[in-house]
């Protein structure tokens, strides 16, 4: 009986441990996907201030070239 008690106490804990764990990583997963969509969209905002100076640039050059 006691040997009983304490394979299950075992599997119960190494079940809650797993469980942790488990639970650990899709937290860690989900901070990486967070990065991820954080450096992406500083890129957008960037292309997007790089593509409005071009076109400044080329606006201004048409205007002393013309």
């Amino acid at each position: 009986m006691k040997s009983r008690l304490s394979l299950a106490a075992a599997l119960g804990a190494s079940a809650a441990l797993a469980g942790a764990l488990l639970l650990a990583g899709r937290h860690e997963l989900a901070r990486g996907r967070r990065a991820i969509d954080g450096a992406y969209s500083q890129f957008v905002v960037a292309s997007r201030a790089r593509d409005g100076v071009i076109a400044q640039i080329v606006a201004m050059t048409r205007t002393y070239a013309g």
